[in-house]
């Protein structure tokens, strides 16, 4: 068994813990001492604004805060006290979403008031696990709650599945108590159990160790049961001996090394965190004729500082550049072998590959070439009477294409292109690389796939739709933009 040892300390207005095994830092956790806004916390809020047409309100659940209530299971008017529970957390421009349904979250059980029955996971597959589960939770439900099992209830006790159900029961009433006396708008109970979360939901028989620099925490785990040693907090005794900081900010670096020799790219935007898995390695000497190869820089590393330090060109370049190079010879290399071996499954995928990574080699490209150390400081005569043209005037031009890369997406680009079609320049935005094209690619010949193209006349049969479109190819025009790619 590996010897497990966590770490607390406070860092500003939160509580930090560290999980070790064998030594070596494998989990955090953060909790804040200040009353904040989480995904779980239940208030009793106030109706402010009903809307109808989307048939929804707008609940102030807190002193100045508001967020919305989907009514699909009550109705509300304005004026209306209402218990409600944090769903989502707000965006930049969403308020957080809020449900009049009350979720308790504990280890084996889910108390929820959304239904009044036995849910199990599906994780849980053996029928008479099942059935043993479903038997022992069905006396617990009432018409306020029902109960969803948790995965980790198959292996648990009975009577430790029993203990929590009746904790989260009384927990439920104690809430609902509450709302009855607290003026809204007010916090009436947080869905977590701080302590719990400090020591990484560890009981205290499987915990060799727990050291803090917070008397409190140390009064609260003895009396838990753990093993606790004090530690000096203004002597910053933890850090100096488990360098908690240190590892805290490698967690939140970008770049993360893994023992393989590639990395992990990991970026947060505001719906999702994007992860890009490079391998790290290069391609080498096999089917290099079949390859993409990497472009050389036309100047030295440092050679644009103070405006791009090299460091920076060299992460850019060298890593992150190579990364994209490599990935998409891999995505070749694996759809020559899909081709040979007329083994079309994962097509989907290595299609959706080939169009991120390829337009990313591009892109980066085009970049690494739009900058020198002797870059002229305005247009040429051409391009200075084409940006006047098309724009106005070149200040008209800097400053639309300087607002504009402002409010590109997270990850994605701004681009000044030749639009052939219209003969003019247009300033553009891509998100990620592609959109699921390449850039720079000139088609040869396009199916649009999208329902409208189709639906009137064969329904949701694409086969037939797709089937008719070979007996109408003009392949005169196809060999043309053949001719012209070359």
């Amino acid at each position: 068994m590996a010897y497990t040892e966590i770490v607390i300390t406070k860092m500003k207005d939160h509580l930090v813990s560290m999980l070790l095994k064998d030594h070596q830092p494998v989990e955090f956790q953060c909790v804040s001492e200040k009353a904040k806004i989480e995904i779980g916390n239940i208030y009793t809020g106030i109706v402010k604004n009903v809307v109808k047409n989307i048939n929804g309100a707008f609940v102030e659940f807190d002193e100045d805060e508001m967020g919305f209530l989907s009514m699909q299971h009550k109705q509300y008017k304005a004026g209306d006290e209402v218990l409600v529970q944090i769903k989502k957390e707000a965006t930049k421009e969403k308020r957080p979403m809020l449900s009049d349904q009350i979720e308790l979250t504990g280890k084996y059980l889910v108390l929820t008031s959304d239904k009044l029955s036995v849910g199990i996971s599906n994780k849980i597959h053996k029928k008479d696990k099942k059935q043993e589960l479903r038997e022992m939770a069905d006396p617990l439900v009432t018409q306020e709650y029902g109960f969803i099992i948790r995965t980790e209830a198959a292996k648990a006790d009975k009577e430790d599945v029993l203990y929590e159900a009746d904790m989260l029961a009384e927990k439920y009433q104690q809430i609902v108590r509450k709302k009855s006396y607290r003026k809204a708008p007010q916090l009436v109970d947080t869905n977590y159990d701080a302590l719990s979360v400090l020591v990484c939901d560890i009981k205290p028989e499987a915990a060799d160790s727990i050291v803090t620099d917070q008397e409190d925490l140390y009064e609260q785990l003895k009396e838990k049961g753990y093993e606790v040693s004090l530690c000096c907090y203004e002597a910053g005794d933890i850090d100096r001996r488990y360098r908690v900081r240190h590892y805290l900010s490698e967690v939140f670096k970008q770049k993360i090394f893994m023992k393989s020799g590639g990395f992990l790219y990991i970026e947060q935007t505001e719906a999702m965190a994007v992860i890009d898995v490079n391998t790290g390695k290069s391609i080498g000497k096999k089917n290099q004729e079949t390859h993409i190869k990497k472009i050389n820089l036309e100047y030295p590393l440092d050679s644009l500082e103070p405006y791009y330090s090299r460091e920076t060109l060299n992460i850019h370049y060298n890593t992150l550049y190579v990364g994209y190079v490599d990935n998409t010879n891999i995505t070749l290399e694996k759809l020559e072998k899909a081709r040979k071996e007329r083994n079309f499954e994962n097509i989907k995928c290595l299609e959706k590959n080939l169009s991120f990574f390829g337009s990313g080699v591009i892109l980066h490209e085009l970049f690494f070439e739009n900058m020198g150390p002797a870059i002229p400081s305005s247009p040429d005569i051409n391009l200075m009477e084409q940006i006047n043209k098309d724009f106005g005037s070149f200040e008209l031009f800097k400053e639309q294409f300087t607002e504009s890369s402002k409010v590109v997406e997270a990850s994605g680009w701004n681009l000044l292109v030749w639009v052939p079609r219209f003969n003019k320049l247009e300033i553009i935005q891509c998100e990620k690389h592609q959109d699921l094209t390449l850039w720079n690619c000139k088609p040869i010949l396009v199916l649009d796939m999208w329902e409208h193209s189709y639906f009137l006349q064969y329904k949701a049969n694409r086969g037939e739709y797709i089937k008719a479109f070979w007996s109408i190819i003009n392949w005169n025009n196809v060999n043309k933009r053949f001719k012209n790619t070359k």
